[in-house]
C-alpha cells in the first residue's frame, strides 16, 4: 500500500459487515461501511494532494 494508511478504511467496512451480520443488523450497515470508506480514501487523496503542492491548481502570476 505504500504509506496509503486510508484504504484501511475499505478492510474495516468489510469487518464491519461481517460483525453485523453476527449480529443480525441489516439496515443500511453496508451502505454506511462502505459510504465511509470512500469518504475516507477519498480524504487521503486530498490529503496527499495537498501535502505535495497539487491541491492549488492557480498560477503564481495571476
Amino acid at each position: 500500500m505504500g504509506g496509503r494508511w486510508e484504504w484501511l478504511a475499505v478492510a474495516a467496512a468489510g469487518t464491519v459487515l461481517y460483525v453485523a451480520d453476527a449480529l443480525q443488523w441489516r439496515q443500511g450497515v453496508q451502505a454506511s461501511a462502505y459510504g465511509l470508506a470512500a469518504v475516507t480514501v477519498l480524504a487521503g487523496v486530498l490529503v496527499r494532494a495537498r501535502a505535495r503542492g497539487g491541491g492549488d491548481r492557480r498560477r503564481a502570476d495571476a
